[in-house]
This record gives structure tokens, sequence and C-alpha cells, in this order.
């Protein structure tokens, strides 16, 4: 594990992150991680891992389900967008987005999510099929404008949501098994 750290720690200063490596560590090398943002992506890795990536969220603690529904949403915007995030499987998690973002104390992130769904007046399908249809039917040229102010909004955020992860799963840590 340490030389697998030191590994971690040098390519950090060379500016690269292999995500890749962090997946797979048990929990208890995870706990040892005192890098606190390769901690939190192998725990979201983990939580990702645990719950066969969404697939069966029900696997996961209420803690658990908080970090991994950032983590999706986050991983999905900063891929491909907000577009990105709710027309894919990702989106059967879009009306529990709000709930995970005031959970981690996100609340700026939250408050802009939220407005951005309430242009779409309406709640949003858990099925990504009826998700979709309904999507393609409420997403007018003005919307995607929206939606690409929040994308950009987003990347230039200054809310440290990784570092509100990690205070997170500290503060529920019995929840991370």
């Amino acid at each position: 594990m340490l030389k697998l750290l030191n590994k971690f720690k040098q390519k950090k200063k060379e500016n690269y992150v292999f995500v890749d490596q962090l997946s797979g560590l048990s929990i208890y090398d995870i706990w040892l991680i005192s890098d606190k943002n390769l901690f939190v992506i192998a725990m979201a890795n983990r939580i990702a891992e645990k719950c066969n990536y969404g697939e069966q969220i029900n696997y996961l603690s209420p803690a658990e389900r908080v970090i991994f529904i950032v983590n999706t949403l986050e991983s999905e915007v900063n891929n491909g967008g907000i577009s990105q995030f709710l027309f894919n499987s990702s989106g059967n998690l879009a009306n529990e987005v709000s709930a995970a973002l005031k959970s981690i104390k996100a609340f700026n992130t939250e408050l802009s999510y939220t407005q951005l769904l309430q242009l779409l007046m309406t709640q949003l399908p858990t099925d990504r099929l009826e998700r979709n249809i309904l999507l393609d039917k409420l997403i007018t040229e003005d919307i995607e404008d929206r939606f690409e102010m929040f994308d950009q909004w987003f990347n230039q955020n200054n809310e440290n949501i990784e570092e509100l992860c990690y205070s997170f799963i500290m503060e529920y840590k019995e929840q991370f098994k």
C-alpha cells in the first residue's frame, strides 16, 4: 500500500491522476490514504463498485448514497454537462441531487441545480426512457442555453466539492464500510 501511495504522490506532483489505480482498494487501505483528494476519489470508486455503479444503489448506507450521487453528478457534468447527467442512467438520481448537495453543505451548487431543474417545471421520471422522452419535449433552445450556463458555472464554481465530500465522509465515517 505504501508503494502505491508514494507512486500516487509522485504522479500528483507531475499533475497526473490515475483514477483507475484507486479502484479495487479495500476499505482499510482507503482509510490509510492521507491525501484528501486521493482519499475522496478512492472512496467514491469503492462506493461505485459496491453498488455496481448504481445498479444496486440500495446496498449503500445513506451517507454512501449521498457521496455516490454527488460524485455521479460531478463526473457527468465535468465529462459532458448537465444534459449528459440527465439523459444518461445517472439521471435516475436527478430528484435526489438537491438533498445530497445539501447534505454535504454544497449550498451554492444545490441552489443553482434546483433553479435549473425548476425551468423544466416538473419532477423527472426515474425511468431513463420516460425521462428522455419528457426531456426531449421540455428542453427548448432557451433551456439548452441555461444548461450551458450551468455547465460553465459548475466548472468555475469556487465551492470545493471534494473538500465538502471529505468533511461529510469524516462526519459520517461509521457509515462507510
